[in-house]
């Protein structure tokens, strides 16, 4: 039986529930969605762009919801690179931040460290898997398997 739905305009990717499963994150095409969950229904709080200008530019693949750091969603996309947010911020232009684009392949899930807050691991079509390191200014690469 189906106790809500929320038609939301497009088709939808991928999504990952808050750690207190109050919310989730929906990957779109061109954008990520924070909903409210609620047993009436769901509501769309927040849309997460990649600018203040318009939409993602690339398909979001996936997103993971930090288990550690409530208000930090990261999104993979189709054209190899990830954008994370700190939803937290007010600011739109303070709380977005990018892994920059290595080789321009599709990154198929991406999921933060279940005990490292500042790590990110990814897997992508040219069969490897990367821990990213968010600390600091320009993310990196830590180790490519």
């Amino acid at each position: 039986e189906i106790i809500a739905e929320k038609f939301l305009g497009s088709p939808l990717n991928c999504l990952s529930l808050s750690p207190g499963l109050q919310h989730c994150a929906v990957g779109k095409r061109n954008m990520v969605q924070i909903v409210g969950i609620d047993l009436k229904g769901f509501v769309v709080l927040k849309d997460l762009h990649d600018s203040v200008k318009g939409n993602i530019k690339d398909s979001v693949v996936d997103v993971s919801w930090s288990r550690l750091e409530s208000g930090m969603i990261a999104a993979s996309m189709s054209n190899g690179g990830a954008l994370i947010w700190d939803i937290v911020k007010s600011n739109s232009l303070q709380s977005l931040e990018r892994i920059k684009v290595e080789n321009h392949c599709t990154i198929n899930r991406i999921e933060w460290h279940p005990n490292a807050p500042n790590m990110l691991l990814t897997c992508s079509m040219n069969n490897t898997i990367k821990l990213w390191d968010k600390r600091g200014r320009s993310h990196h690469c830590a180790i490519t398997f």
